[in-house]
């Protein structure tokens, strides 16, 4: 009897952690248009949700610091604050330099997201402690938040109009703070002032409830992003705005219409990708973008199977990561990496592999489907204050290797890129090449761009996104040589760069694909200046991998009147030039030997640094490979081979 006793206890213990276990296998519901009504997200959504336990519930933060080694991170961050005092809020003088002639923008949001950190820090402590001194801490930073003239970053207010509380924009900065605001208020509701909650809610209601209020009611203008065909700023966006609606106090009829209204727009962050997948904003943008796309599915999807007091579910599960449109946005990731967590920089495209594989392993929970990165969750990484929270939600995930290899061979057909790696030939050579435009989001001029890596260090390399001032997204954008296509591994034809807008797509001559080689040829000629008189300007790819693996790249041009032709590698590495005439590309202790064939015309190799501000590490240096005389037709082939 005993037995049977124990044996009915354990199977009872294991069926309540059936849901949390399966947490993420739901049924997906969300495309059914009935699920965004307002009627029925009322009663999901009927009052305010937890994002987690607040800081009267000891027993589970006190769980929460024993699991966690990013606690103590947290905790480490949030005791300095003590002994050196809450940063200061960015002044009137540094949000307006974003306004002067060097259109400085980092000085602003450095003391900006120091800010949030720091909310982030002494939140989680309070709650993890339960030290008074946090609760203070963090109360004090609410009330500078609280002060300041907006929560628009400066970069965002061109005319001046939130600085001068003329008009009330929701851009990147403040939809996200007022998410995060709106979590500390509720972790700390106990133990806040009248006062202090007070002045929140009122900020909140300013500038993010009562301006979304007029724009589902119809009396202002909805803001640019939530259009059809927008970039990551929806997904961003709606990730901060639909939080705060969730976390806030406010009418339930109210809450009900807004998250409507905002859910069936969030349709619009998928229609920015390429019918193929193809994130045109690059691999950067792709982890920020489809990272709070994702972020929003778990806010939703958690805050849908909370329960009443009584203990019955809230209307059911909301998953809008299974959306079928979302599936090839979410593969992009997997299809344009040239080996696990190695990625081409093309566009203003700032690439971090430990950001990509912490969405690719939220992809993977919230598609239900095994990932090795899935596991990342179970001691989730420095994040947000309410991204933290909504980690730390996640069920225990078991490690799991199962991981599709990459596949020899990618395409994007759409977006005009593709990608060949050596596979199981035991090589070590891998390319991305592409056509496309210079016409997408975040646009670089780099039509017929490619970058080559040996084993996991790209050798001819991109140099990806510049620091960003004023002029990065203005008429003058193009001035700068990491974006103009100076700074790309594409021709220079009559000292011309190339152009950009509409109408200046790579067309697809030939694809040829075998197990042993791979042929793209592309026709470049929209891509430059129509006074140039190309009559025909062709870039074909070659890739063989195996025995003797190489890859080349073979220019051809003919004009009407004889031009100057030049073509460019960059690298991050040394270029040295060889005694058999070839260049030798060397970084980080990884070779690509460059033999170079003009076909009889003289040509003059030399290297340039670009001198212009990058995020990453490191100078991009230019290798030219010019043509000494004009000619009406050139042709030039660079030959590509790793050396030990």
């Amino acid at each position: 009897m005993k037995r049977f006793g124990f044996a009915l206890f354990f199977l009872v213990a294991i069926l309540a952690q059936m849901p949390c276990i399966r947490a993420f296998a739901g049924k997906d519901l969300s495309p059914n248009v009935v699920r965004y009504a307002p009627e029925v997200l009322k009663e999901t959504f009927p009052s305010p949700w937890k994002i987690a336990p607040d800081i009267e519930d000891r027993p589970w933060w006190e769980a929460c610091r024993k699991r966690s080694s990013s606690a103590e991170k947290y905790l480490k961050d949030a005791k300095k604050l003590l002994e050196q005092g809450i940063p200061a809020p960015p002044s009137d003088e540094e949000y307006l330099l974003f306004l002067s002639p060097t259109g400085n923008r980092k000085i602003f949001e450095q003391k900006y997201f120091r800010l949030g950190s720091a909310l982030r820090d002494s939140t989680l402590a309070a709650c993890l402690t339960n030290d008074p001194r946090y609760v203070a801490c963090a109360e004090k930073i609410l009330l500078s938040f609280c002060g300041m003239r907006t929560w628009v970053l400066s970069a965002h207010d061109r005319q001046k109009t939130n600085f001068d509380g003329t008009f009330v924009t929701m851009d990147l900065g403040s939809t996200l703070t007022a998410r995060n605001i709106a979590a500390a208020r509720q972790l700390l509701a106990s133990r806040l002032s009248p006062e202090t909650k007070q002045k929140v809610d009122s900020c909140i209601k300013k500038f993010i409830l009562d301006p979304l209020a007029a724009t589902v009611a119809g009396k202002r203008n909805p803001e640019w992003y939530f259009g059809r065909r927008t970039n990551n700023w929806n997904a961003v966006c709606l990730n901060g705005i639909v939080g705060t609606l969730l976390l806030t106090e406010m009418d339930a009829d109210a809450r009900a219409e807004m998250l409507s209204w905002c859910i069936e727009r969030s349709w619009y962050f998928l229609d920015s990708f390429a019918p193929d997948g193809y994130c045109t904003e690059g691999v950067g943008y792709w982890a920020y973008g489809y990272g709070n796309y994702l972020e929003l599915a778990l806010e939703l999807y958690l805050a849908s199977q909370s329960r009443d007091k009584s203990g019955q579910k809230n209307g059911g599960y909301l998953n809008i990561a299974l959306r079928d449109k979302a599936r090839l946005p979410g593969e992009y990731i997997d299809n344009i990496a040239i080996s696990d967590g190695n990625y081409p920089a093309f566009a203003d495209c700032s690439v971090k592999p430990g950001e990509c594989r912490k969405h690719i392993g939220l992809r993977d929970i919230l598609w239900d489907r095994p990932g090795k990165y899935r596991a990342i969750f179970n001691d989730p990484p420095v994040v947000s204050l309410a991204a933290a929270l909504l980690f730390w939600q996640i069920p225990h995930q078991s490690v799991s290797s199962e991981v599709a290899a990459l596949p020899e061979f990618s395409a994007f057909p759409d977006g005009g890129v593709f990608l060949c790696r050596p596979g199981k030939t035991g090589g070590v050579l891998s390319a991305a090449f592409k056509g496309g435009s210079n016409h997408e989001q975040h646009n670089h001029s780099d039509v017929g761009n490619y970058v080559l890596a040996v084993g996991e260090t790209q050798v001819v390399d991109d140099a990806g996104a510049p620091v960003y001032t004023r002029q990065t997204f203005g008429p003058e954008r193009y001035r700068n040589r990491i974006i103009n296509s100076f700074g790309h591994s594409v021709p220079l034809i009559g000292g011309e760069l190339q152009i950009n807008g509409a109408k200046t797509n790579a067309k697809v001559l030939c694809t040829h694909n075998t197990p042993r080689k791979t042929v793209i040829k592309l026709d470049l000629r929209e891509g430059y200046p129509a006074e140039l008189q190309i009559r025909e300007l062709t870039r074909e790819f070659r890739y063989t991998r195996g025995e003797g693996e190489h890859f080349t790249v073979e220019d051809f041009g003919r004009f009407a009147e004889p031009q100057t032709f030049e073509t460019a590698v960059i690298t991050f590495g040394k270029c040295e030039k060889q005694d058999n005439g070839t260049l030798l590309l060397t970084y980080k202790g990884r070779n690509l030997a460059v033999k170079i064939d003009t076909f009889g015309a003289a040509y003059i190799v030399s290297a340039e640094p670009i001198r212009e501000a990058i995020r990453r590490k490191g100078t991009a240096n230019r290798i030219s490979i010019r043509l000494t005389e004009p000619s009406a037709a050139s042709r030039v082939r660079l030959t590509f081979r790793p050396v030990k």
